[in-house]
């Protein structure tokens, strides 16, 4: 996944493997722009000489797919653009400026290889979290892991992502109506259960109950279900509304009867076995 960071004193584009094709060779700059070893170290030089760097580089987990190791800085201006950054950052520059300068290349980098980045967000749960305005992607990623990909929380270290339940219930606009209803539809056409209850304490991932009393849409409802039911919730007091799409009236109707249950409330899953002495 092609992503800019930057933290303390270096700045790295990276992306998998298959998102930078080995045929497109990097451009190096000119001697007079290649800042020397002593000032920047290693890393940073093979950085701006637009190759990834050999050593002292801090690569970061493996994710799925994508090998992370090479650097999208491919032309003179990216690279000079970078050093630009590194410099102002050096002499004690405003960092707003530099953040702008990454923040345009991040911008640019991921419209570029857009057509990959959403192929390697459709083949993890975890690429939810960070996709969760985007509707139309979040119903392929439904449809192919099943719903319980939009209540998976992300957590690395120190940080931290809400789930898409946990964003989208929090909202008070609709991004897109339209494709919103097509995700709540695409949730209701799921196998049930969702998950098992041992996989999803619901006071854990939301501590407060969803307010539906006002700004209600079908997809907030749709999500809501498995807090009302883990809950306690009485289901005869979950309404829809008749400007729902259909599928979804006919969902919440046969919830609100008892005839299915999102999330499985079987016993607790057994403990492990415990180790040989």
């Amino acid at each position: 996944m092609a992503c800019v960071q930057a933290a303390g004193d270096h700045i790295a584009p990276l992306v998998g493997d298959q998102l930078a094709p080995r045929a497109s060779q990097p451009v190096p700059l000119p001697p007079s722009e290649v800042v020397p070893p002593r000032r920047y170290g290693a890393g940073r030089t093979a950085l701006l000489r637009g190759r990834p760097p050999t050593s002292g580089w801090s690569r970061g987990p493996r994710q799925p797919q994508a090998s992370i190791s090479r650097c999208l800085v491919r032309t003179h201006h990216t690279a000079a653009e970078l050093r630009k950054a590194l410099k102002l950052k050096e002499r004690g520059g405003q960092w707003d400026v530099v953040a702008q300068i990454v923040l345009q290349l991040h911008d640019d980098l991921s419209s570029e290889h857009r057509e990959a980045l959403h192929e390697l967000r459709m083949a993890s749960t975890w690429a939810t979290t960070l996709s969760s305005d985007d509707s139309p992607l979040l119903e392929e990623v439904v449809r192919r892991h099943g719903v319980s990909a939009l209540y998976h929380r992300c957590n690395y270290h120190n940080w931290f992502l809400s789930s898409v339940a946990e964003k989208r219930l929090r909202l008070v606009k609709d991004i897109s109506r339209v494709a919103d209803d097509r995700l709540a539809v695409a949730m209701t056409e799921q196998d049930t259960p969702w998950f098992s209850e041992p996989t999803f304490p619901g006071s854990d991932l939301l501590p407060a109950m969803p307010d539906l009393s006002s700004g209600i849409t079908a997809l907030r409802l749709v999500l809501s279900l498995p807090y009302f039911e883990l809950e306690g919730l009485p289901r005869n007091k979950v309404r829809s509304d008749p400007c729902f799409p259909e599928p979804v009236r006919m969902y919440v109707n046969a919830w609100r009867n008892r005839e299915i249950s999102v999330p499985s409330q079987g016993q607790p899953l057994p403990p492990p076995p415990r180790a040989p002495r």
